[in-house]
């Protein structure tokens, strides 16, 4: 008979969120988020240097989901001023709740695109490098091993507001564990599900073929032609563009008509009643002008 494992491989790739609470939890370093054939990222396990502790394991929100949440969460309409959100995707309260945790002294963590177009988790710690994770990243992010560092920042006493989906904080929260988070403030989105880093990196590839050119900046809920039909708008760096709508921009459209979710997310258990991990949800208040 085989031996028991007792690492994250007993978690299938189309059950795995991505979140990276297990690379971040395991005390060798023997796991690494590599990119499967579709372009998400799944962890690998070093069996040389694995110590089957099961922390990795223990730490999956996947197998072991905490349920934390009340089952009749408060509902607040909110935005902040117009200059604010002409600059954000949706009403800006990413930006209040950002300066709200700066004014305590706190850090920040958000989704920003980095040179390479990659989308990855960030840490900052003051309201002048906010711009870059402002905007919804319509992309999986890369967490990295920042959930150690929110760890850290708390334990040195600092509020900490982590931003991510669902599915990120549901990590972050299980790999904390019994540490303080009294001054850690958890915010998600209602997820509409993470499209794949490697199409939209192979996307990017065919539009500087198209246009002879590198891509120098890329929105992907621009509002020039309003909130409602927003758009994603590449930039190149010989100052053409490419601008499409919901119905008319490739990339945009198929991750709205879900042709390159993560697996996972169609089975996606983290957004529903008490399993959700967030002390904040953000979401988009389509339908204001018939309710105010």
């Amino acid at each position: 008979m085989s031996e028991e494992i007792k690492d994250i491989r007993v978690v299938p790739e189309s059950e795995c969120c991505g979140c990276a609470a297990c690379a971040n939890a395991c005390p060798v370093d023997a796991i690494r988020m590599e990119e499967g054939k579709e372009g998400f990222v799944f962890p690998k396990v070093d069996l040389n240097t694995c110590i089957q502790c099961g922390k990795c394991v223990k730490t999956c929100p996947v197998l072991e989901i905490d349920r934390p949440n009340r089952k009749e969460p408060d509902c607040r309409a909110a935005y902040g001023a117009d200059e604010i959100r002409k600059v954000s995707s949706s009403g800006a309260i990413f930006t209040l709740l950002a300066d709200y945790v700066f004014q305590r002294g706190g850090v920040v963590y958000g989704v920003a695109l980095n040179d390479e177009f990659e989308i990855e988790h960030r840490r900052i710690t003051s309201m002048e490098e906010l711009s870059a994770l402002r905007r919804s990243k319509y992309v999986q992010s890369r967490v990295g091993l920042s959930y150690r560092q929110v760890k850290k920042d708390l334990k040195n006493g600092k509020t900490v507001l982590f931003s991510g989906t669902p599915c990120q904080n549901a990590g972050l929260r299980k790999y904390l564990g019994r540490t303080d988070t009294e001054k850690l403030i958890l915010a998600d989105i209602v997820c509409h599900g993470v499209p794949s880093p490697g199409v939209f990196a192979s996307y990017l590839v065919e539009l500087e073929k198209k246009h002879g050119s590198r891509v120098s900046a890329y929105t992907f809920r621009d509002k020039r032609l309003g909130w409602k039909n927003f758009s994603a708008v590449a930039t190149f760096e010989n100052g053409e563009e490419h601008a499409g709508t919901q119905t008319t921009e490739p990339y945009l459209y198929g991750f709205l008509q879900n042709l390159y979710l993560r697996p996972s997310c169609h089975s996606c258990s983290q957004l529903r009643g008490e399993r959700h991990a967030a002390d904040i949800t953000l979401a988009d208040l389509w339908g204001a002008e018939k309710i105010c």
